[in-house]
């Protein structure tokens, strides 16, 4: 006998619903297609708000008038191999729409805010770990660098030297080799 908590799974199916949201994220895509193409195949499934596409064409993000349309997008479109030809099984998900304007002005695709936040979020987030572990100049764009102490400046140092004197050496005792090889043969 197999015992089901049936309100368990009830919970989680609402909580699924809980987090649909009028926004997807769909990625995979492989191109060649045109953004009138791709415009046209996520109509199929309702009214297009707004719609970005990232310069490579490999992921979009794409608003619906409501969240079912949404939601029929995602059902259909999550393993669709499109384009039929050249494509790739397509992932769509859920994700919060942008905070600010929309990204899609008519069919000219610019830059999203979406990618835009996220874009700068990314490289605050790294600009931050670099600066706890190095020190950095000035200069744009900037150069990271780790200080040494002035016992590890010499040994680089000696160390270079002693290697430049190595490679002269061997340089000198080539060009006397083949000197002697050349008035050995007159």
């Amino acid at each position: 006998i197999r015992i089901f908590n049936y309100n368990l799974f009830n919970n989680n199916k609402e909580s699924k619903l809980k987090n649909q949201t009028e926004a997807l994220r769909i990625h995979n895509f492989h191109r060649p297609f045109t953004i009138q193409q791709l415009r046209e195949f996520l109509s199929q499934y309702g009214v297009i708000q707004n719609l970005w596409l990232n310069k490579i064409k490999s992921q979009c993000y794409v608003i619906y008038e409501n969240c079912e349309q949404a939601h029929l997008a995602l059902q259909e479109i999550s393993g669709v191999t499109w384009p039929k030809l050249t494509g790739k099984k397509l992932v769509a998900e859920f994700t919060q729409p942008p905070k600010s304007d929309p990204f899609v002005v008519g069919q000219t695709v610019s830059h999203s805010s979406f990618a835009a936040e996220r874009n700068q979020e990314v490289q605050k987030k790294a600009a931050n770990q670099l600066s706890t572990l190095f020190k950095k100049t000035t200069s744009q764009p900037p150069i990271y660098y780790q200080p040494i102490n002035e016992q590890e400046a010499q040994r680089r140092l000696t160390f270079m030297l002693a290697y430049k004197q190595k490679e002269n050496n061997s340089n000198s005792n080539n060009s006397n080799n083949s000197n002697n090889s050349n008035n050995s043969n007159n």
